[in-house]
């Protein structure tokens, strides 16, 4: 069996709310982002249930909805997550 390779991400993707919700529901938990973004993704780390946006996700990437972002986006919002 082959070894488990550690991923992140870095650049702007993980520094943007919405994006950064996206990548955690994909199981990424190494965001390298710019100092700015630090308090608003962390406290967007803090609101999210990681087993519930990932099983989200999984549904999502099993049976994809006409707007992907359109559907993180309700997502976040039916659960009180500030996600612009």
């Amino acid at each position: 069996m082959g070894q488990q390779v550690e991923l992140g991400v870095c650049g702007e993707m993980g520094g943007r709310r919405l994006e950064a919700l996206a990548l955690l529901g994909l199981g990424i938990r190494r965001l390298s982002i710019t100092p700015v973004s630090v308090g608003p993704i962390k406290e967007l780390v803090r609101k999210v249930d990681l087993g519930e946006i990932t099983a989200a996700m999984n549904g999502w990437l099993a049976s994809p909805p006409p707007d992907m972002r359109a559907a993180l986006s309700a997502w976040a919002t039916e659960r009180g997550i500030e996600h612009e």
